[in-house]
């Protein structure tokens, strides 16, 4: 019965390394590949928890147009695709907000206190 029981709790532990290997290896691959300016925004959706009107977050996506002229040729909408598509955002009643997942990413480049990234 107690090999049993160790199996069980092995198993558990197991469960446990896998998805938090999986999340990592998700936020590792999240922060490779997003611009510094989604992380920013990401940042002024966790400060505000009812989340921003869709038209102040295409506001910013124009300011960052204006600093950053490679998203000259972009539209809003493949702007905010990634964080979207990433889970780390969602649009809900004209608003866009932060999930969970998107306050998880943000904590977990605090935590290791990864650079700035620009764009």
């Amino acid at each position: 019965y107690k090999k049993e029981i160790q199996k069980s709790n092995d198993l558990e532990k197991l469960k446990a390394e896998l998805i938090n290997t999986q999340i990592y290896l998700d936020f590792e691959r999240i922060y490779r590949v997003i611009f510094g300016s989604q992380v920013d925004l990401l940042k002024r959706l966790r400060q505000n928890s009812f989340g921003e009107l869709n038209s102040d977050t295409q506001f910013f996506f124009i300011l960052t147009q204006r600093i950053f002229p490679v998203f000259t040729n972009w539209f809003f909408t493949q702007y905010i695709n990634f964080p979207v598509v990433n889970g780390l955002i969602f649009l809900h009643d004209n608003r866009y907000c932060i999930t969970d997942k998107g306050k998880a990413f943000l904590s977990y480049i605090e935590f290791l206190n990864f650079p700035q990234k620009n764009l």
